[in-house]
């Protein structure tokens, strides 16, 4: 510290610092979120290929949204918002093969549906369209 700098100029420069390390911690949130939303990216064919198997193995192509969120967050060891947001990002980018239907009169909690008739590579490829798409936006 120099010793020819007033009070003002050191508190002063106290402030800048400070500002700077606000602005320097935001950056580092902001590319934490970045990492965190292509990591889930990335996961989406494994996650559309597990459902497609679960659907395949218990011959159910509509279940209880809770359940294959537990179920998902379970065996990707993920946690469960992170597989909410990942199915989010599925419906919105196949909603011919899924949808998530949210709680009605008929049926008081909130469902996914697969459609079994869609054909799994044709999906898996839009799916995989995506995720180089935003992965390559990301760099």
């Amino acid at each position: 510290i120099p010793e020819n700098l007033s009070l003002d100029e050191l508190k002063q420069q106290a402030i800048d610092r400070e500002i700077q390390s606000e602005l320097t911690k935001q950056q580092i949130q902001i590319a934490n979120e970045k990492q965190e939303h292509l990591f889930l990216v990335k996961k989406l064919p494994a996650i559309c290929n597990s459902l497609r198997s679960y659907c395949l193995l218990d011959k159910i192509y509509s279940m209880a949204l809770s359940k294959m969120i537990s179920r998902l967050s379970t065996d990707f060891r993920i946690s469960k918002a992170d597989v909410r947001k990942s199915l989010s990002m599925l419906a919105l980018i196949v909603p011919e093969y899924l949808t998530v239907l949210p709680p009605d009169d008929i049926v008081p909690i909130a469902t996914l549906r697969l459609n079994p008739c869609s054909e799994h590579p044709i999906i898996l490829s839009k799916i995989h369209q995506y995720v180089t798409t935003t992965v390559s936006e990301a760099v």
